[in-house]
């Protein structure tokens, strides 16, 4: 569930074992529309996490699927982009390595998730509902990711990446509104 900006309804998001896209119904006074589907994903999403543009009428959905690809959808005043494919090689489709967590003074997003290759956490950013090109951040451990969350701070463009790798341990990098 998002709520978005003031002028933003609130929305639910979902995804059903077989279905090949994600599901959106919206808030409208008391009652909620018919849930309407994305654009075609060509797999079952296992993991579907979705944040708001604190700025403006902007929701990022982030998927993992059964063949451990990371995909994003921006979806702009109400409309829907085309997904597109940020990593072919997560570790596991039955852990959530990845979130989108948006920065609360300039409205730009980060987006976060663990690949395989090189076990490194691969980050992008989405400014105007544009994905930036993949950067990487090397944990400081080779372990791999199990679980991966983003926490905005209030009022600033500082992100708290959180990790937990195979040993269960919490490894944290705090993204400063241009780099980590």
């Amino acid at each position: 569930v998002t709520t978005g900006t003031a002028s933003t309804m609130p929305t639910v998001f979902w995804s059903v074992d077989d279905w090949e896209d994600v599901r959106v119904a919206t808030a409208s006074s008391s009652t909620w529309t018919t849930g309407t589907q994305s654009p075609d994903l060509s797999r079952d999403p296992l993991w579907t996490v979705v944040r708001s543009c604190p700025k403006r009428d902007e929701i990022t959905v982030l998927t993992l699927d059964s063949k451990k690809d990371v995909k994003v959808n921006i979806r702009a005043n109400g409309a829907w982009g085309t997904w597109s494919v940020l990593c072919y090689d997560t570790a596991s489709s039955s852990r959530r390595m990845l979130d989108v967590a948006y920065e609360q003074s300039s409205g730009d997003g980060l987006i976060c998730y663990f690949t395989n290759s090189g076990n490194k956490v691969g980050y992008r950013t989405v400014t105007n509902g544009v994905v930036s090109s993949e950067a990487w951040l090397t944990p400081p451990s080779s372990d791999d990711i199990r679980w991966l969350s983003l926490v905005s701070k209030p009022e600033s463009d500082e992100i708290l990446l959180v990790c937990m790798n195979k040993d269960q341990e919490l490894r944290t990098a705090t993204w400063n509104g241009a780099g980590f």
